[in-house]
């Protein structure tokens, strides 16, 4: 809301009755003060398209921060973007942009490809809103709302199971589909054995607990439970990458993906199971960068951010990953080491281990307490 107030006032107005306020693109009205809303709505104007622009740039550190911090949406900052540039060229060529067709299925506020030129460039968000005032970002690519957790999920999934049938999938297959009727280009460009890169920073936030209850409840959430790949499924840059897979195995041609997430994709026993078919699909490539999160504005420096590119050649099984560790120091991007990432996912980690040895046996804690002085007797 306070986006469009800002971009377009003349698109907000207060309802009759004067305790709520109307904007066009929102399904819900917002409660405020009639008279600091208009107030604010007469003073504040941006006087060029320069100033409108740096506001855009900086919308990460001006909306509330507590919803952005509920959902784990975290901006990129540009300096990080260039990077994951960087970082994609490394692997697909300094052409990458121009030879395939990119995708930023989380697109946001657009940082990811707001400073780059692209042959076909596909940019969809969750909030239709988010594209309000970018009409100077990117003004060739085919920008549309299109929730990537939920939107075509089952349609999909039939579609996939007439491929594994060796039925042959053709366009009309998909013309009921959402994703068809915002961006056929992305279809047809498929079916007609073009290739596709995806470039993504999403959402970092997690489902599971009390604060959190629901965040992550969607269908790709449902199906990954439903194909075993179960502790990892609250994560919601998990279940990005695994609707990229579920894409991967209907078309066989989507090239490549470039992530940002948590280290934890590469090293957590929960994504064992989703490490193991990302890598039957993408190989890791060793253009892996990592930097302290604080350099996403409101996060916290304990934990380290991971930029990692996903292959489609060349396939191998990988339990560890080189990573460059990135800081910025006097203004500039400068490597400060470099980290070797691993998993024990086809070895035999100390918790199982040390339950080796009572492995089929019948157990029981003890003591068990019944209170701070005295426990349970056995009969």
């Amino acid at each position: 809301a306070f986006k469009i107030l800002m971009l377009e006032p003349d698109k907000c107005y207060v309802a009759p009755g004067g305790q709520k306020a109307v904007f066009e693109g929102l399904d819900n009205k917002v409660k405020v003060n009639k008279s600091a809303f208009s107030s604010f709505k007469n003073y504040y104007r941006f006087d060029n398209a320069e100033d409108k622009m740096e506001f855009i740039s900086s919308i990460d550190r001006i909306i509330e921060d507590t919803e952005r911090r509920y959902r784990g949406d975290f901006y990129t900052p540009l300096v990080w973007v260039d990077e994951a540039h960087r970082a994609m060229e490394e692997n697909f060529g300094d052409d990458w942009r121009d030879k395939y067709m990119v995708w930023d299925c989380s697109w946001g506020s657009g940082n990811i490809t707001r400073e780059y030129d692209f042959g076909e460039l596909y940019c969809s968000t969750l909030f239709k809103s988010d594209f309000r005032g970018t009409e100077h970002l990117n003004p060739g690519a085919v920008k549309f709302q299109y929730d990537f957790l939920n939107d075509d999920v089952e349609e999909f999934e039939r579609i996939l199971d007439r491929k594994k049938n060796n039925e042959e999938i053709i366009g009309t297959d998909f013309a009921g589909t959402k994703l068809y009727k915002e961006a056929p280009g992305i279809i047809e460009g498929l079916l007609n054995d073009k290739e596709l890169v995806f470039i993504i920073n999403p959402p970092f936030g997690r489902g599971g607990s009390s604060e959190t209850k629901g965040l992550a409840n969607s269908k790709i959430s449902t199906l990954m439970k439903d194909n075993n790949i179960r502790r990892c499924s609250e994560q919601l840059y998990a279940q990005f990458l695994y609707r990229i897979i579920k894409l991967q195995e209907i078309f066989n041609n989507i090239k490549g993906i470039g992530i940002f997430s948590m280290a934890k994709l590469l090293t957590a026993q929960s994504f064992k199971e989703l490490r193991k078919i990302l890598q039957e699909n993408y190989c890791n490539v060793s253009e892996n960068f990592m930097f302290p999160a604080d350099q996403f504005s409101g996060a916290s420096d304990e934990w380290g951010v991971l930029f990692s590119v996903w292959d489609s050649r060349n396939l191998q099984i990988k339990t560890e990953f080189p990573v460059q560790l990135m800081d910025i120091e006097e203004n500039e991007v400068t490597s400060v080491g470099t980290k070797n990432l691993y998993n024990l996912d086809y070895n035999t980690s100390c918790s199982d281990w040390i339950k080796e040895p009572v492995k089929g046996m019948s157990t029981e804690d003890a003591p068990q307490m019944k209170t701070g002085l005295d426990y349970y007797k056995k009969p």
